[in-house]
């Protein structure tokens, strides 16, 4: 009995489903910081959503890099080739972090982090706005949870 092959289009499918995914959770998770902040709230669970979210984008960068074997590397080459995308992935991960362990306090590297990584869904989907309407959507939340995040209050160190 032969397994079924996938096709690239379905590797795509859930390469798209994820990266949506994980704009909705930076989203939902910088926004949920900013609220508990504005509240005098332990952030326990936004910061479990922002842990998600760099779950959610690992497993996208997993489905990237099937789509990489699928495709031959064409996917790759579309981007900008594999040194662009190996440093976006690197600063990536490097903005995750600083994030995660000074989002709470608001630390200069969490609101760096934050910054990043806000520019690199912004920059993504404001190259695709021409295609559909539809990606002005992850731009205004993510747009709008980092700026509840940039002006919430401070919450002081406990």
């Amino acid at each position: 009995m032969e397994a079924a092959a996938v096709s690239p289009s379905q590797i795509a499918f859930w390469v798209r489903l994820t990266a949506r995914l994980s704009v909705t959770l930076y989203s939902l998770g910088l926004g949920g910081i900013a609220l508990a902040a504005s509240r005098d709230r332990n952030p326990r669970a936004a910061m479990r959503v922002l842990q998600s979210f760099v779950l959610s984008h690992t497993i996208h960068f997993g489905f990237v890099a099937w789509l990489t074997i699928a495709t031959a590397g064409e996917n790759i080459a579309r981007r900008g080739g594999w040194l662009l995308v190996s440093v976006v992935g690197a600063v990536f991960y490097v903005a995750s972090f600083a994030l995660l362990f000074g989002v709470r306090q608001h630390r200069l590297p969490a609101v760096v982090g934050a910054i990043v990584i806000w520019l690199m869904f912004v920059i993504t989907y404001l190259g695709r706005l021409p295609t559909s309407a539809v990606f002005a959507l992850p731009v205004a939340a993510s747009s709008l949870a980092l700026g509840a995040y940039l002006f919430a209050p401070r919450r002081p160190e406990r």
